[in-house]
């Protein structure tokens, strides 16, 4: 608790140290001359996508006995730690390489590892003694499971878990409903706004986000985007939420990113689903406003049995030649991704959540 961290204002310019036992004390971080210090919270992926979660000591003085991302901690005020090069965010990521090593004996990830995604500052009370207020940089990596091996540090992790998106939710889910452990509110705050979308990038391209070379800052703590994590709901309420938002953005960036190969697509914005999926209904059969209703009321319900799916099968509900429309006169044509084995063969299937063969056209 000696050590000394790095503290900057809200812009994440340095100001100064302090000792990592008074920076996480409330006494210090509910006076008025308390600034926040540099943290950063790491995620590795496996090959199979999958990111690997820790549960927090009960030794641990902030948040014991919690869930959270693959590692947790911070720079220190030395010379290695504050470097800004020559690589992005050097300081950062050497940090990160130390604690990797140091809570789970990982000792083959390099600073060139670690893409930093987004900044974020916020506050959050452990008890009436503890707190933290960090500028936290998120940091991913991805490597293949068979170079993923690693030995916790039982002073620092209790457990680990390798968890796919699919199934995350209701594993914290059972959790906390058992009893077992809860989610740190850094955590939290990163699963219920901006992991499922980097996830699925991952999903999509097979690597992690591009570096951030904006070092675009998230406020949780005030302004207009302030999130209280303490006043976020829990889990358990929120995981169907978390589920339909993220689906309602999949396929609104799916279209997009296909889209934006076809000129026809190229200054189309952002799709609701809910309102865009034609149900093979072209433009011409539309002649009143009774079929307008009658298919509008036909998407809401395609949507609704969509989210309910639990293995996320979304794409299984299109046709072979579906058009998904895009306005009242722009349509894509979906064409589900054919696969054939001994059992199937001959038969169109689709694979779980993806859509392939999306191009542009007019009717």
């Amino acid at each position: 608790m000696k050590e000394e961290l790095i503290l900057v204002d809200h812009q994440d310019k340095p100001v100064g140290s302090i000792s990592k036992k008074e920076g996480h004390l409330r006494s210090y971080l509910d006076s008025e001359k308390s600034t926040p210090h540099r943290a950063f919270s790491a995620f590795l992926f496996n090959d199979k996508n999958e990111l690997l979660l820790q549960r927090r000591s009960d030794k641990k003085i902030t948040f014991p006995n919690m869930w959270t991302n693959t590692c947790c901690s911070h720079p220190l005020y030395n010379k290695d730690e504050l470097k800004e090069g020559p690589i992005p965010f050097q300081g950062i990521k050497t940090a990160a390489v130390r604690r990797m090593a140091y809570e789970l004996n990982m000792k083959n990830l390099t600073e060139k590892d670690f893409n930093m995604v987004l900044k974020i500052l916020y506050k959050a009370n452990t008890d009436k003694t503890w707190a933290e207020y960090e500028l936290d940089y998120i940091l991913f990596a991805k490597k293949p499971m068979n170079e993923i091996q690693f030995d916790s540090n039982v002073n620092e992790i209790s457990h680990t878990e390798f968890v796919s998106k699919e199934k995350i939710l209701d594993f914290l889910e059972s959790e906390i409903k058992t009893g077992k452990s809860e989610v740190t509110p850094w955590f939290n705050l990163i699963l219920q706004t901006r992991l499922f979308d980097w996830w699925g990038e991952i999903e999509r391209t097979g690597k992690i986000p591009a570096e951030d070379a904006s070092g675009e800052i998230i406020n949780f703590y005030e302004g207009k985007d302030k999130m209280d994590p303490a006043s976020l709901p829990p889990i358990t309420e929120v995981k169907q939420k978390i589920m339909d938002s993220f689906r309602k953005r999949k396929f609104s960036s799916l279209i997009n990113r296909k889209g934006a190969q076809n000129s026809v697509l190229q200054n189309t914005a952002s799709v609701d689903f809910t309102k865009s999926y034609s149900n093979t209904v072209s433009r011409d059969s539309m002649k009143n406003k009774k079929e307008i209703q009658r298919e509008q009321k036909q998407n809401e319900e395609f949507y609704e049995q969509m989210v309910k799916d639990p293995n996320d099968t979304c794409a299984d509900q299109f046709g072979e030649k579906d058009l998904l429309r895009i306005n009242k006169s722009q349509y894509v044509e979906v064409t589900p991704v054919a696969e054939l084995n001994e059992t199937m063969a001959g038969k169109n299937v689709t694979l779980r959540g993806r859509v392939h063969n999306i191009r542009a056209k007019g009717r």
